[in-house]
């Protein structure tokens, strides 16, 4: 997917023509939009994941959301309306953590209590409007600010933001505006769905070549009794010497700027082999919800790095896997996901 998906196998892309929408109302929840950054468009707009539920795992703060994808499902009823919903913690400290990263899945059958069944057109007001959200990040909000009452948070560390931000001037006073665009968002950029070209690459690059060449050169020189210590090269040796990272870079040219990657029942695009989700560990993963399988749909690429500029993120592929049947109505919540941060491949 640029960010501007193929449902079946798409790239998600942020290209410079179609990152921005033609109007902000093409990101309202009732248009059910796949975008980056702003505040999440919420698809059941009433039953949310609470503010525990939005922590890092690692340092306890509040997670920045980070992207959104509409993914409906023929599969089932109760997918005619489909997002995935990610959520991310900014502190660098937390940056090779797994905990740090969360998904969230919501669902809606085509007969629902917030949108019509009917198309929605370009006139529409957003319909039913849901339950009181942060005025930070967009987030279930079950505090007010303790001077005026007015404004919702969803935690002390946002209410602290807010202040910062503006609201100790705005305050009481709702004569003047409030700061526009919180600093604890990232830029809101719609994603335009591509199908990836299947065609392979007509050869590899000089580049990809000589890093191919030297992987063989060196798997020659490891019988199989050496082979173990072999694969106990660090990030930094793995990448001069790894097929999943010539194999990735060789993928990734046939859509350089995809942000996001789409291919669900299949198995993610590793930007190298360390770091990689076990295999014992993700053939126990189930759903957190039915206990049922799961299979890998998307993956966060590290060109979103670029595309966000934001010095504080760093991975190699943050990879989602969801529930097989995709559970539940999706009409009493959200049910998360799970999630693998990838490391990013050292500097050669």
């Amino acid at each position: 997917m640029q960010v501007a998906d193929s449902v079946a196998d798409s790239v998600n892309k942020m290209s410079d023509d179609e990152s921005d929408p033609k109007s902000q109302s093409d990101l309202y929840r009732h248009r059910f939009p796949s975008k980056v950054g702003g505040k999440p468009a919420w698809l059941n707009p009433c039953h949310l994941p609470n503010p525990a539920q939005l922590q890092c795992g690692q340092c306890n703060r509040p997670l920045k959301f980070l992207a959104q994808i509409y993914a409906p499902l023929d599969s089932s009823k109760n997918t005619f309306h489909r997002s995935l919903f990610i959520f991310c913690c900014t502190d660098p400290s937390c940056s090779e953590s797994t905990q740090s990263v969360r998904v969230f899945r919501s669902q809606l059958p085509r007969f629902n209590p917030f949108y019509s069944s009917d198309p929605v057109y370009l006139d529409d007001d957003e319909p039913y409007k849901g339950v009181s959200l942060c005025a930070v990040c967009g987030c279930l909000a079950p505090q007010r600010c303790g001077k005026c009452h007015q404004r919702p948070y969803c935690s002390r560390e946002h209410q602290v933001d807010d202040w910062r931000n503006g609201h100790n001037v705005t305050c009481g006073n709702a004569t003047v505006s409030p700061a526009s665009v919180p600093p604890s968002t990232f830029p809101e950029l719609e994603i335009a769905n591509e199908d990836e070209d299947e065609s392979d690459p007509a050869q590899f690059s000089q580049r990809e070549q000589e890093l191919l060449d030297q992987y063989e050169a060196e798997v020659k020189k490891y019988n199989d009794a050496d082979r173990a210590e072999h694969d106990e090269f660090s990030i930094k040796n793995a990448a001069s010497v790894d097929d999943d990272f010539v194999g990735f870079q060789n993928r990734i040219r046939r859509a350089p700027s995809q942000c996001f990657r789409y291919h669900r029942g299949h198995a993610p695009l590793w930007v190298h082999s360390v770091g990689k989700l076990p295999d014992q560990q993700q053939s126990a993963m189930v759903c957190r919800d039915c206990q049922g399988p799961v299979v890998f749909e998307l993956q966060v690429m590290p060109q979103l790095l670029n595309v966000l500029g934001d010095d504080s993120l760093d991975w190699g592929t943050i990879a989602i896997w969801t529930c097989e049947s995709s559970c539940g109505s999706g009409l009493d919540g959200y049910v998360e996901e799970h999630v693998w941060r990838q490391p990013p491949a050292a500097p050669m």
